[in-house]
């Protein structure tokens, strides 16, 4: 097996007296789309947010290939991995343009940056949008805007924490097919790249994520593939409420059903 494209080890993040994360040991490796789940406040944008700044990292490596992106220099990580953040505002007044154009002058010589602009803007959906100043723009319509700027940056590793949470479900579907495409097709690597996505929607991470990575109070409880993952039992126990799984008929991936509490004593 390949060595993969971005790997952590022992990864520790204490924030004062209180560990974060403990000792997280992680690999993506080249095409894969990895789903980061698990509760709120188990970790995961503390986890996304060491992966594309390397930022208050305690312990540990991360490293994608020969650099280690714990002690790089942000214009070199950044070569490496591009991050969607959760927040979804823009406070500052340059054109949509002009931001997505911020990530493509990370790496790219400049007579390709506006083939990159103009190719993020349209992947992104956000290409009607291009000159409209990033301050008149809807908390969606900003979402989206990130993601262009990060797709125009042209990384093989792409971080992407909570990207669909304020998108339609016509958007959601775009942006994870995005992911699915940059991790088959990244443009500069052969055989593609790799995204670590984190995501709420069970169903939707089941979906479209090759390998899950359930995360529970700093610590990774389980990995695998969704199915391996999302067993009843370990969502119980993780998320404190009853859960029942099936098969999609449309799409053959897991479906997740939680039940309230009244609705799970009855079954």
């Amino acid at each position: 097996m390949s060595a993969p494209l971005l790997s952590v080890r022992g990864l520790r993040i204490d924030r004062g007296p209180r560990t974060v994360l403990h000792g997280i040991d992680l690999d993506l490796r080249t095409g894969s789309v990895v789903g980061l789940i698990g509760p709120n406040g188990s970790g995961k944008t503390t986890l996304l947010s060491a992966l594309a700044t390397g930022a208050t990292v305690t312990d540990g490596e991360i490293r994608c290939g020969d650099v280690d992106l714990t002690t790089a220099k942000p214009r070199i990580r950044a070569r490496h991995v591009a991050f969607v953040p959760q927040q979804t505002r823009l406070g500052f007044d340059l054109t949509v343009r002009e931001i997505v154009a911020l990530g493509a002058r990370i790496g790219a010589a400049p007579g390709r940056r506006e083939h990159l602009v103009e190719r993020a803007l349209q992947q992104a959906g956000c290409a009607h949008l291009a000159e409209r100043p990033a301050t008149r723009l809807s908390g969606g319509e900003c979402q989206l805007v990130h993601i262009a700027r990060a797709l125009a940056q042209n990384t093989p590793v792409l971080v992407m924490d909570e990207p669909t949470s304020a998108l339609d479900l016509a958007h959601q579907i775009t942006v994870l097919d995005l992911a699915r495409t940059h991790a088959d097709t990244s443009t500069d690597r052969p055989g593609g790249g790799a995204v670590i996505v984190s995501i709420h929607d069970l169903d939707l991470a089941a979906r479209f994520c090759d390998r899950l990575v359930l995360l529970d109070a700093g610590r990774i409880v389980a990995t695998g593939t969704p199915a391996e993952v999302l067993t009843p039992d370990r969502l119980a126990r993780v998320y404190g409420i009853g859960v029942r799984t099936s098969r999609d008929p449309a799409t053959g991936a897991v479906r997740v059903t939680a039940l309230s509490p009244s609705l799970a004593g009855a079954l």
